[in-house]
Formats: structure tokens, sequence, C-alpha cells
């Protein structure tokens, strides 16, 4: 009987390890995949007027956007949808761009991974617009 609950712990122990082993495996292969998310400002005066979809997924956040230019710059930016988890503060990034016409803006502190999905998202639709 004790060699059998040896042998359970010495399982449980082994399972343990390698599940901790995967998760911290995991962890930084996706903190190397947001960091090596790069964003690409864009030529605000190659942009017709109009409005501009686009959308971006990066793990567990989605976003859709619609980027609305006039005369060469951005007026408003509609986030369509937003999975976030626990991103919803990133949504502040959105007053940032427009505020300083530019996608290289800080991301929010504390939900990088959201504030990335959203100005790639932004991206995409105004390299659509070309």
């Amino acid at each position: 009987m004790k060699h059998k609950k040896l042998i359970i712990a010495i399982i449980t122990i082994t399972l343990l390890c390698f599940a901790i082993n995967y998760a911290i495996y995991w962890y930084n292969d996706l903190k190397d995949r947001l960091a090596s998310i790069t964003i690409e400002d864009i030529d605000l005066t190659t942009i017709e007027d109009g409005t501009y979809a686009g959308s971006y997924k990066f793990f567990l956040n989605y976003v859709e956007v619609a980027v609305t230019i006039k005369d060469h710059s951005i007026t408003k930016i509609d986030l369509i949808e937003h999975q976030q988890g626990r991103g919803k503060k990133a949504e502040a990034i959105i007053e940032e761009v427009i505020n300083q016409q530019t996608l290289q803006v800080d991301t929010i502190a504390g939900v990088t991974s959201s504030s990335k999905t959203i100005l790639k998202a932004i991206e995409n639709a105004l390299k659509i617009s070309k």
C-alpha cells in the first residue's frame, strides 16, 4: 500500500512539473509574439476621404473598427467589436490616435495586448484604403 501511494505521489509531482513548465513556455511564447507585433505608421496624406473597416485578432483579443478620414485626418474611429477579456480600458487609445493623428502612440499600461490589437485593426483599415 505504501508503494502505491509513493507511485501516485511521484506521478502527481511529475505531471505538476510538466504542467508548470508548459505554462511557463506558453506564457513566454505569448509574450514574445506580443512584443513582435509592430505598428506601422500610415501616411494620412495618401488616404482619400471615406470610412474604412479593419480588424485584427491576437490571442483572446479581437477588434473591428471603422476609421473615418476627412481632409487627410482621422476624424472618427468607431469600435465595432472589441473582444478583450479585461482589456476594456485599452479603448482609450482610440482618442490618442485621433488627437495625435498617428498610430505611434503609447500603449495603455496593463492592457498592452488589447492596445496593440486596436492599433493593428486601425492600421489594417488604413492599409486597405490604399
